[in-house]
């Protein structure tokens, strides 16, 4: 025979659980981020949507916009929309294994371009600019370098 006062106190727990993540748990992230953010980077940050998925997990992001520190009424970094899908087992884990990734509209960032001169592969070269293309997302991202500066 099932027990009653066993069963519906759990039950009444996952409701709530289920309720807090169907309601509050995406709002909650979107705050926090934006707060991390602004405190990262010294400026506004503004995240247009947060969605997040548990079957399988995901994170997406809408109508991102990061303010430029040095003139706030101009955005560093923006972006229509920014998907990522994640694999499930390494979680149980703690570990963060990113299946597959989407960013689409990126404005801000600026492309450097030049010639390099020496090899057909400029990827596997010596200042084929690789390093700093890096060092500007994350700075733009993060506010910070990711390697200290080079004297």
């Amino acid at each position: 025979m099932i027990r009653l006062s066993y069963v519906v106190p759990r039950l009444v727990l996952l409701g709530l659980l289920w309720l807090f993540f169907a309601l509050a748990f995406d709002p909650l992230l979107r705050r926090g981020l934006e707060k991390a953010g602004s405190s990262a980077t010294g400026a506004k940050v503004e995240v247009g949507a947060l969605d997040t998925g548990f079957f399988p997990p995901r994170l997406t992001l809408e109508r991102f916009a990061a303010a430029d520190p040095g003139a706030p009424m101009l955005n560093l970094v923006e972006f229509a929309e920014a998907r990522f899908e994640l694999e499930g087992r390494p979680f149980l884990e703690r570990k963060v294994v990113v299946k597959a990734s989407a960013l689409s509209g990126l404005h801000g960032l600026v492309l450097l371009s030049g010639e390099h001169r020496g090899s057909h592969r400029a990827a596997d070269s010596n200042g084929a600019g690789k390093s700093a293309f890096i060092d500007g997302l994350t700075w733009a991202l993060y506010g910070k370098m990711a390697r200290p500066k080079h004297r």
